[in-house]
């Protein structure tokens, strides 16, 4: 039985013939997590070396939500499923 809060553990796992359940489930967590922008619209382009403070802190906080959201997927796909996008750079 898993540990209650445990978010991991009660993940639906993506096994080929579950997808519209898995994918209502993913989008419900993308938008509790808050990393639905980044699911969405792409990493922010890497700044400028110029480029201000404030920008480089959206750029940081983009990369550590792609990050979430990759770790997420990862979590919950099957074997085969799993080798499909185990080699993408974002989640977009």
């Amino acid at each position: 039985m898993p540990k209650k809060g445990n978010i991991l553990a009660q993940l639906l796992v993506l096994d080929g013939n579950n997808w519209e359940w898995w994918h209502i489930q993913m989008k419900a967590l993308f938008e509790f997590q808050d990393v639905m922008e980044v699911v969405k619209n792409d990493v922010a382009a890497e700044p400028a070396e110029h480029a201000t403070e404030a920008v480089r802190n959206a750029y940081k906080d983009s990369k550590k939500k792609d990050a979430k959201t990759i770790f997420f997927l990862h979590q919950s796909v099957d074997d085969v499923n799993f080798n499909l996008i185990s080699k993408a750079t974002s989640t977009k």
